[in-house]
């Protein structure tokens, strides 16, 4: 028999936007963790020339397996056992199955992206935290490039639909503020230290707290949490839950600047041939 979870009544807006802030937080130090927030970790995974020299560094395959583990188990218990989320008022699945042009033509391009620049969209705002503005403003031109293509908006509905400029404007200067701060940040968080800070243990515990929280915002939610829609609904002037897509940004961003100076991202990635040994 299986027992099912009662969801709790009264949502709040703020109650959504404090959800949205805590798993954006645990995402962000899963990128940390995992070294997704450094580019060099996206190039060193993907080098052809690391494959053939033996110093190609597979941690990132661990954050992948970790991440994606993590959230099916998280996934297929909150469907077996909630018939709705606990905070939310449904589940929102997604209805479209089919394989497609655009479906390949989008995840190609993605992966363009992602190879040559090094970064995703969560850990490109992340990346905010550590003094980092450029790619997080390469994504956000690409989301409003996006929606200019699609014919779904226009530039004056983009800065005056649902005073979407307030948001706008709240965004850029996040951003500002972030790189200027994100410096002095040593005099803000305090810092500490730990073996599974590095290597492939970073890499695994990393992607198991990114896939954690995209199942527990399933389990609270009832939505997915993908990077790209909650951080594109940001300019989108047709979207109008702000709050809690901002309440993401400042997750990943405030996270990163916490925990910038605890975790060694520039240590020297492991040999393939130490791999399966050094993670245990």
């Amino acid at each position: 028999m299986t027992t099912r979870l009662n969801p709790l009544k009264n949502q709040s807006p703020l109650s959504s936007s404090l959800i949205a802030f805590l798993l954006g937080s645990t995402a962000s130090a899963g990128f940390l963790l995992s070294g997704m927030i450094l580019p060099q970790k996206t190039f060193d995974f993907f080098s052809i020339q690391g494959l053939q020299s033996g110093s190609w560094d597979p941690s990132l395959l661990f954050t992948f397996c970790g991440a994606l583990g993590t959230n099916v188990v998280l996934y297929h218990a909150t469907r077996a056992t909630c018939n709705k989320p606990l905070v939310g008022n449904s589940f929102q699945l997604p209805s479209v199955s089919t394989i497609d042009k655009k479906l390949i033509g989008g995840a190609a391009l993605f992966g363009l992206g992602w190879g040559i620049g090094g970064f995703c969209p969560g850990p490109a705002i992340a990346s905010i935290g550590l003094g980092n503005v450029l790619p997080a403003a390469s994504i956000f031109a690409g989301f409003l490039t996006a929606l200019l293509l699609e014919g779904k908006t226009t530039p004056s509905e983009i800065v005056s639909k649902n005073n979407n400029y307030v948001w706008i404007a709240t965004l850029l200067a996040t951003m500002s503020i972030a790189s200027y701060v994100a410096p002095f940040s040593g005099f803000i968080f305090p810092s500490f230290s730990c073996s599974l800070f590095s290597g492939l243990q970073g890499g695994l515990l990393g992607g198991s707290l990114i896939g954690a929280s995209v199942g527990l915002y399933m389990l609270l939610e009832g939505k997915v949490f993908g990077f790209s829609g909650v951080l594109r609904g940001l300019i989108d002037p047709n979207q109008e839950d702000k709050k809690p897509r901002y309440a993401v940004l400042l997750g990943l961003v405030l996270t990163a600047m916490a925990l910038s100076r605890s975790v060694p991202m520039l240590a020297p990635a492991p040999r393939v041939r130490d791999a399966m040994i050094s993670v245990f």
